[in-house]
């Protein structure tokens, strides 16, 4: 199976999923309860009246839980991609086109650190910026790191960990911690949902990767 095809039945099954758990959830406006995704770039668009600028970037080490809270946020109503390719991180959208979107990076991405210059893009494009940092717990996040070779000894984590501390300092804009265990409990989703005006309740189905470390 190649990476696009491993992608998108990835892809696919959170949808069924997701789906399933919202099945007799009624829909908040005509419309919005059959979300529109577009494969090719792996963007979501769910209509949403709500218009004002807003850019949500997550950010936290490789094998943190930021690319589910990324997709938790694009189910909430976010365009967006939870997967390593990052569509607007390559191109800036403007405002106009996609007024809420979020962006992933985790530290590094790939091998980049250049964080705080995607920062000051994305705000010279006029999207008001919060910064959300997915933090977990060391030894499940070593774990995982060296299984999906994100790295092959410990001493690459430890390296990671300095450097993203020192990345995270430079960042000018709010920062917010979400931690990987908050990432099943509804607070957080009430909490996303007021703080940043987002139109949909969603019931994510979440799969907890510490308990087999």
């Amino acid at each position: 199976m190649s990476p696009c095809s491993s992608c998108a039945d990835k892809q696919r099954r959170f949808q069924e999923a997701l789906a399933k758990k919202n099945a007799e959830a009624k829909a908040i406006k005509e419309g919005t309860d059959k979300p529109k995704f577009d494969m090719k770039s792996a963007i979501y668009a769910r209509k949403d009246t709500n218009k004002d600028p807003l850019c949500l970037f997550v950010t936290g080490l490789e094998s943190s839980g930021n690319r589910y809270l990324t997709q938790i946020l694009i189910e909430m109503g976010l365009e967006g991609c939870s997967e390593h390719e990052q569509p607007f991180l390559d191109n800036i959208p403007t405002i106009e086109e996609h007024p809420r979107i979020v962006i992933r990076m985790s530290l590094p991405h790939g091998h980049q650190w250049n964080h705080v210059e995607v920062l000051d893009k994305i705000e010279k494009a006029g999207y008001p910026i919060c910064v959300l940092n997915v933090v977990r717990d060391y030894y499940p996040c070593l774990q995982s790191s060296l299984t999906i070779n994100h790295i092959e000894k410990e001493e690459e984590k430890h390296e990671q960990i300095h450097k993203s501390y020192e990345i995270l300092s430079q960042i000018k804009q709010e920062i917010y911690p979400v931690t990987y265990q908050g990432l099943s409990k509804p607070y957080l989703y009430q909490w996303l949902q007021n703080r940043f005006m987002l139109p949909f309740k969603v019931v994510t189905p979440f799969k907890d990767g510490d308990s087999k470390w």
